[in-house]
């Protein structure tokens, strides 16, 4: 059970510190599985600057600024949220979040 959970969120490194990418499925469990990689990995985390892209999910304030404050109990700042949402993004921008991360993608780089 904990493995699957933990699936749910992929994290990676960025330009801009780490990228949690979100799988499609409830938020509770996602919100879970993110903050039980940090657990596992403390040392890993300290001081880091975390965007998520949280694909569809509908984020209200109080659940962005709830994760916001778990985050931020383990030293992890978070800085983007990326969403397919209209309402989570304009929640995003409420809380002074960025929506908008430069990563590459795939199809931008073969162009070159």
């Amino acid at each position: 059970m904990m493995d699957q959970l933990t699936s749910l969120v992929q994290i990676k490194g960025i330009r801009d510190g780490l990228l949690a990418t979100f799988a499609d499925a409830p938020w509770e469990d996602l919100r879970v599985a993110l903050l039980m990689q940090i657990d596992e990995r403390p040392a890993f985390f300290q001081g880091a600057r975390l965007a998520m892209d949280v694909g569809n999910q509908i984020l209200k304030v109080n659940d962005l600024v709830d994760l916001r404050d778990l985050l931020s109990e383990r030293n992890v700042s978070l800085w983007a949220v990326v969403s397919e949402s209209p309402t989570t993004e304009h929640t995003s921008q409420l809380l002074g979040l960025a929506t908008r991360i430069s990563k590459p993608r795939p199809e931008e780089r073969k162009q070159f």
